[in-house]
């Protein structure tokens, strides 16, 4: 099951900003939690809607920036995340 979600991305002095977010799709574990993402994929005003919908219910979710490490993947032009252990 997946869902959309905005994330709340920590990488130390990319942006002047205190806060950066990204809309992605999050994907459950075997327990049910949210603990992985993929870059967003949004392909008609439905989807679009949805992710709105979904985003306004939720809010922005900061379990990624509070649990792992970001980087920047340069070939996907995307974030990777690694869960801290």
């Amino acid at each position: 099951m997946w869902k959309y979600g905005m994330i709340k991305i920590n990488y130390p002095d990319l942006w002047e900003r205190e806060q950066h977010c990204e809309i992605v799709e999050l994907f459950q574990d075997s327990d049910g939690r949210y603990t992985s993402f993929t870059k967003a994929r949004i392909n008609s005003f439905e989807e679009l809607e949805n992710m709105y919908e979904q985003i306004s219910r939720d809010g922005i979710n900061t379990w990624f920036s509070e649990n792992g490490i970001f980087s920047w993947n340069s070939e996907d032009k995307f974030w990777d995340w690694e869960k801290r252990i």
